[in-house]
């Protein structure tokens, strides 16, 4: 398991690297076709620093950060000379920050356990529910928004009631507070009281093109520590809900522990952010 999570990786990198190069090789074609607009109106001082500039991204002697902090027209303006002078490549070390700015950008992003077809599938026959790592819940239904997050990575728990892509940017969910023990003791007994992990993949309900609006839906992800991940999820009208669901009971088990949750998270957010007396 760990060999192809490795060969996952591999691949990736392999092909941002693939798409940055066909990025630089569009770009030296729209050059060469004329439509540069960098030629003249440069000061001497500017041509200075240009070819300073030019010096420090053909040596590599200027990282991604600094390189953000110059002057945008002139540091645009010796990038695209570069790109026509040389036969530019893209060293380690500028591509290893540039995906450690991307992997940081994203560590509030949750999208990926919900999509990405970049991870296994969960092997329900043997799986160790202490081995969650980031548990994610969202339903739409009943005119609101029921949004969970557990977050082992960086040890809080969200809560959301408005912003249905609150999983998005956890950053903008309206409640957050210091995870617990016992929120993975709660989570681990709600999967297991739930059945969840025999639901189907996905319910699908009754969908009608002809009604716009109440199409709802819920989602529900897991990414375990061994890369891993666990979906379920459902859709459909919300005036007849059918088939949308797993079993009621079961069902009512999991939205009664997100709810429940929930609150605790509302009331420990508030205990950590005590408003400033005026």
């Amino acid at each position: 398991m760990r060999t192809s999570l490795k060969l996952v990786a591999v691949i990736r990198e392999r092909l941002m690297l693939t798409i940055i190069i066909i990025l630089v090789i569009m770009l030296k074609l729209i050059l060469l076709t004329g439509c540069n607009n960098d030629e003249g109106g440069f000061s001497e001082m500017e041509e200075a620093r240009i070819q300073e500039i030019m010096n420090k991204l053909i040596s590599d002697e200027i990282t991604i950060d600094d390189y953000r902090l110059l002057d945008a027209t002139l540091r645009s303006a010796a990038f695209r000379r570069v790109i026509m002078d040389t036969e530019i490549t893209f060293s380690d070390t500028w591509l290893e920050s540039e995906r450690q700015r991307i992997v940081k950008l994203r560590s509030n992003d949750l999208d990926y356990i919900l999509n990405s077809s970049f991870f296994p599938q969960l092997d329900i026959d043997n799986v160790d529910l202490q081995t969650i790592h980031r548990f994610i819940f969202r339903n739409g239904f009943d005119g609101s928004v029921h949004g969970l997050v557990i977050d082992r990575k960086n040890d809080r728990a969200f809560y959301e009631q408005i912003n249905p892509m609150f999983y998005r940017n956890l950053q903008f969910a309206s409640y957050s507070a210091q995870l617990t023990c016992g929120d993975l003791d709660k989570l681990i007994q709600a999967t297991q009281d739930s059945n969840l992990l025999q639901w189907q993949e996905r319910y699908e309900g009754r969908v009608d093109p002809n009604i716009r609006g109440n199409h709802d839906s819920w989602t529900i992800g897991i990414l375990f520590t061994d890369g891993t991940v666990l979906r379920r999820s459902g859709s459909g009208l919300s005036m007849d809900n059918a088939g949308i669901f797993p079993p009621e009971d079961e069902w009512d088990v999991m939205l009664d522990f997100v709810r429940a949750l929930g609150q605790e998270i509302i009331e420990r957010h508030a205990a950590e952010n005590p408003q400033t007396d005026e």
